[in-house]
């Protein structure tokens, strides 16, 4: 049962509880030979401990014990309600606190997931306060909300959800975007990493992903931009589900936007990332919608991932077909059938519980991350020292003046990061001792995760009459192409990148 019908049922049962002393007090009356006003009048009287008459009925002595119960609870309740809201505005005003606007299911959520949260209702907006999480119905709505009070959101870090809009088109502005369907893919690929089949410096993995909506291309997305383990790597990605996207949802500035007419407003996943070079021996297999055809090639598989939530038929079936086979299926909700089947490989992920919380929210670490790496590349502050202040504000100022495609630049390379770190880690490896060989080889990483990152944002190569490495209008990049061909100074800079990245993470 969701949150949104567990408070309706809640608020349903008060509402009885607070006309049963009146239905009976009126019935009781009634019963004693007053009429229906009459008894209409003094039954509301039983409230207020104003009992009418010498004698009562079984109904009356109910009503009578019952009515002040529901007052003495109704006043508590509003105590108490007028209690929290003026705590809320005490703790906005002077202290830290984090003010969620949210009205869906997500309200207790994230109350309990985020340390210092306050509630809020969008019509009582809080100015000033150190963080808002703006979480409403619906872009437009996040969108409209914010501008609307913009000026009392000037001294506040702003947090705002968007699912249908995608952030890397932004223009500069001030506002951390999160979307929770990324937030899923993002920690599934580190929470359920591939470690396990990395070998040496060869990994091969065949990975079946069943359901292809907005998560399956998430999933597949991230799966693409962080999972670059080892040198002969072959990752398999086996995709089932409708590929289509609609030309509405398409959100990439097309060089010629007049080509839309000429695709009868739809085109396919499958054809949009068709020519992209993965520059190792990884792959995207496409099989139509119907996996029920396939079901006894599922067991060739290393792991299946079922993106299509209380899909019990599929995951039951699978437990009889795939033994020794990873089966991952998403679940918003905390019923695990981990707990239920006993399928040893069985595993749940996203959660919203898990999911909506501060970390991934806030995203402090990933984001400080980025902004780090961002302000070395432009003041080389291992060079140069700054106090701490001066940084913050600078390196601050610097972020906010990005598009929302240079931040996720950032962003992407320190997530990828986290996967790095964790095979690093593995292979017990050192930041001062890498041998030249495993230097080239994590720069190559580094370049092929860089390249999959543009190259997933609709980038392309090309070379430019004037002689410039990219141009951003046009998504052309002359360094989109394999490791071995960039020049040797070029090469240096996915080392350098990596050795920020060391430091900032130390």
């Amino acid at each position: 049962m969701s949150e949104k019908h567990k408070l309706r049922i809640k608020y349903l049962i008060k509402l009885i509880a607070f006309v049963t002393p009146s239905i009976l007090g009126t019935i009781g009356y009634f019963i004693e030979g007053l009429s229906i006003r009459e008894s209409l009048y003094y039954s509301v009287g039983l409230y207020v401990l104003n009992f009418y008459g010498d004698e009562c009925n079984a109904l009356l002595e109910i009503a009578r014990w019952m009515a002040p119960v529901v007052t003495i609870s109704g006043i508590f309740f509003i105590v108490k309600s007028v209690t929290q809201r003026a705590k809320n505005f005490l703790y906005c005003i002077f202290g830290n606190a984090k003010v969620i606007y949210c009205e869906g299911e997500e309200q207790q959520i994230l109350k309990k997931n985020i340390k210092g949260s306050v509630l809020a209702k969008k019509e009582s907006v809080y100015p000033g306060v150190n963080d808002c999480i703006i979480m409403l119905s619906d872009d437009m709505e996040n969108l409209n909300f914010y501008y609307k009070n913009k000026r009392k959101f000037e001294k506040s870090n702003v947090y705002m959800r968007l699912e249908q809009i995608d952030s890397f088109l932004l223009r500069k502005n001030k506002i951390i975007f999160f979307n929770e369907t990324e937030l899923v893919a993002r920690n599934y690929w580190k929470e359920c990493n591939l470690l396990k089949y990395l070998h040496g410096d060869t990994m091969n993995v065949k990975i079946a992903i069943i359901g292809f909506d907005q998560l399956g291309q998430k999933l597949l997305s991230f799966g693409l931009m962080n999972n670059v383990y080892a040198k002969n790597q072959r990752i398999e990605y086996h995709i089932w589900g409708d590929n289509t996207i609609t030309y509405e949802n398409l959100f990439f500035i097309h060089a010629d936007p007049e080509a839309a007419v000429k695709l009868n407003n739809t085109i396919t996943y499958e054809n949009l990332f068709s020519q992209i070079d993965f520059m190792n021996d990884d792959q995207v297999i496409y099989h139509g919608e119907d996996w029920a055809k396939d079901l006894q090639e599922f067991a060739g598989y290393d792991r299946i991932i079922i993106t299509q939530e209380n899909h019990l038929e599929l995951v039951q079936t699978l437990l009889y077909l795939c033994v020794d086979n990873e089966i991952d299926y998403y679940n918003k909700g905390d019923a695990m059938l981990e707990n239920v089947f006993s399928g040893k490989l069985l595993r749940s992920f996203g959660a919203q519980s898990s999911i909506l919380t501060e970390k991934n929210i806030m995203s402090e670490e990933l984001y400080r991350i980025g902004m780090e790496l961002n302000y070395s590349y432009n003041e080389h502050f291992s060079k140069e020292t700054h106090e701490m202040r001066q940084k913050d504000i600078a390196m601050r100022e610097m972020w906010d003046n990005l598009d929302g495609f240079t931040k996720a630049s950032n962003i992407a390379s320190a997530d990828y990061h986290e996967i790095r770190f964790m095979i690093l880690k593995r292979q017990g490896k050192e930041y001062h001792n890498f041998t030249e060989e495993e230097r080239e080889w994590l720069s190559k990483a580094e370049h092929i995760r860089w390249c999959r990152f543009h190259f997933l944002n609709h980038w392309t190569y090309g070379t430019l009459e004037d002689g410039k490495r990219k141009d951003v209008n046009k998504r052309i990049h002359t360094y989109l192409v394999p490791y071995e061909e960039l020049p040797r100074e070029v090469q240096m800079l996915d080392w350098d990148t990596i050795s920020r990245l060391m430091k900032l993470k130390s």
